[in-house]
């Protein structure tokens, strides 16, 4: 019984990559380069505890929540930008072509 429960509270670095969609060496790298938290050992086993994947995903899905809305607010001020610069060059040629028939 204690195995079943354990079970249920753990995932495996096969069923962890598994749900990220990457290999399970993939899931070795990324706890290497602190992407992941580290496993808990469990006798011999390397395992997640389930509560701690369930914040990975959540705090992934706010980054990606935060890197969408900086991709679109950057993408807004290149579009300002751009149409400030034509502004500007609207302006200087409007002032050049009054200059030149004064």
């Amino acid at each position: 019984m204690a195995k079943q429960t354990q079970d249920l509270e753990f995932v495996t670095k096969n069923e962890l990559a598994s749900m990220l969609k990457v290999t399970a060496r993939t899931v070795s790298n990324y706890v290497r380069k602190g992407a992941i938290p580290p496993p808990v050992k469990v006798g011999r086993r390397a395992l997640w505890r389930r509560v701690t994947v369930a914040q990975m995903f959540e705090t992934l899905e706010s980054a990606t929540a935060f890197q969408n809305q900086a991709n679109f607010l950057g993408r807004e001020i290149a579009l300002a930008k751009e149409a400030a610069a034509r502004s500007v060059e609207g302006f200087a040629n409007v002032q050049e072509s009054t200059e030149k028939s004064a």
